[in-house]
């Protein structure tokens, strides 16, 4: 993975890429949070297994905060959007395979500085590149959302 330092075009930044992602900081309001935006390549739908960056930084997250963290309302979902327009408001936006409760509250979730994003780069790295520690790191979480005390 290479980070890469924001790019400003319009209200939309690059953030950082992987090998099938392109992560991007879109502030889509005055005033607002902003979002992680991932343009995913379609060559994806031809692997048999694919660690995408949200799974990632939920691993990530869990094991930097100590696995305090790991119930199951702090996974990235991936929420489907089809000819995104950074230029439309977010409730403009057209989402697949998610209901109209889910899409109100579906920027109520973790709040995460980019800065401590960039520091989570190494974990991201490592995760990344190396399979036995990603296994490792996904069976660990698993553990602690099942027998959490």
């Amino acid at each position: 993975m290479k980070i890469v330092l924001v790019q400003k075009f319009k209200t939309i930044y690059l953030f950082f890429t992987t090998e099938y992602e392109k992560v991007f900081i879109w502030t889509y309001s005055k005033d607002a949070y902003s979002a992680l935006i991932t343009e995913v390549k379609m060559e994806v739908k031809k692997k048999k297994f694919w660690k995408n960056i949200g799974t990632i930084l939920y691993l990530v997250m869990s094991y930097l905060d100590a696995f305090e963290g790991t119930d199951e309302d702090r996974i990235i979902d991936y929420n489907w959007i089809y000819y995104f327009d950074p230029n439309l408001s977010f409730d403009d936006m057209v989402l697949y395979n998610i209901n109209s409760m889910d899409q109100k509250f579906l920027m109520s979730g973790v709040i995460k500085k980019a800065t401590e994003i960039e520091e989570m780069s190494q974990t991201i790295e490592l995760l990344l590149r190396d399979d036995v520690s990603f296994t490792a790191l996904s069976q660990m979480v698993s553990s602690f959302q099942s027998h959490y005390c």
